[in-house]
């Protein structure tokens, strides 16, 4: 049978020192203090449309190819506890006819850098914003799309090896769905997750940012990012403004008010591809309790495309192994396993 469902939030970053933005879905988690880093400043009070925090109105192909991660990591490995968590995700698309789908999100979503371990008990709950029920629970029968259970997660080995923040760099992941015998709950019309919730592309080319020749909507390097902040459970929830560097390893979005759930939680930016409205170019992975502002890895880094490579080839397999094993840490440049 399923876990209970989540009943309390907590956000866990520490106060001055970036922590990924995972909530505890059912149980508090004490957070982890990394060592001290330079707090951003912010953008000068005139920079025009900013949005810190607001509920997602627009639709599109995101408002059903994103949506809820739900799982639990083992957080007691000397006792075998485990606790619920929330994140985000999106489902990417994947040309190619491999029996399966392929959500991004982060990879603290996936595995846990202190335990060593990968998630169990995973589902992904497609536009979750829409659901009849009163927030994240275990009755897919409400959700308009119902859910689907991932067989395994794949990450950088660099996550799993490092603990954060020496890994952020490393923050992101994807989860692989089985097209057959996945998804539970409300007839969506198609057991295959890409076919019935719509897919986004993926882009590991560098976007534009730091754009001196306009600012605001508009601009070249405006973005948004997105996600599932379990604060405003179940409502999906978006920041936007033009993008900016935090490090050589980190985008940043100064003025985002995102919080612990919406971890994973696409970043889009205008697309140059003829038939792309926008692609992903990061997802939500860490920001501050006592300031706005979150951080997303770059794909444009050389690692990430080689992560996605083997989540798209992978032998579905992986996801029979036993709980906390099921997943893949991979050096991008080996070959499918």
């Amino acid at each position: 049978p399923p876990p209970p469902p989540p009943t309390t939030s907590t956000t866990t970053p520490a106060a001055t020192t970036p922590t990924p933005t995972t909530t505890p879905a059912a149980t508090t988690a004490s957070a982890t203090t990394p060592a001290a880093t330079t707090t951003p400043t912010p953008p000068p009070s005139d920079t025009p449309d900013i949005v810190e925090n607001d509920a997602w109105t627009q639709g599109g192909p995101v408002q059903t190819a994103a949506g809820r991660i739900y799982f639990e990591m083992l957080t007691d490995p000397d006792s075998g506890s485990w606790g619920g968590y929330v994140c985000s995700g999106t489902v990417a698309t994947d040309p190619e006819n491999n029996e399966r789908s392929v959500i991004v999100t982060a990879a603290h979503c996936i595995f846990d850098d202190v335990s060593k371990a990968f998630a169990r008990n995973v589902l992904f709950i497609p536009n979750q914003a829409e659901t009849s029920g009163g927030g994240t629970d275990f009755d897919c029968s409400n959700d308009p799309l119902g859910c689907w259970a991932p067989a395994f997660g794949v990450v950088d080995v660099e996550w799993t090896t490092r603990t954060f923040p020496s890994n952020a760099k490393w923050d992101y992941g994807f989860y692989v769905v089985e097209t057959s015998g996945a998804h539970l709950g409300t007839d969506a019309g198609s057991d295959s997750l890409e076919v019935a919730a719509g897919s986004m592309a993926v882009s590991f080319a560098s976007p534009k940012f730091d754009d001196a020749s306009a600012m605001g909507e508009g601009a070249a390097d405006y973005a948004r990012a997105l996600g599932y902040s379990y604060s405003h459970d179940p409502s999906f929830m978006f920041c936007a403004q033009d993008l900016t560097l935090y490090s050589a390893t980190n985008w940043w979005l100064s003025s985002c008010g995102l919080s612990g759930g919406a971890s994973g939680g696409p970043w889009l930016q205008a697309s140059s591809t003829p038939g792309e409205e926008k692609h992903i170019f990061s997802v939500n992975s860490w920001g501050f309790t006592s300031l706005p502002g979150m951080a997303g890895p770059r794909f444009d880094a050389g690692f990430a495309q080689g992560v996605w490579e083997i989540a798209k080839c992978a032998d579905l397999a992986v996801g029979d192994a036993d709980e906390g094993k099921q997943g893949l840490a991979v050096s991008p440049a080996s070959a499918c396993p």
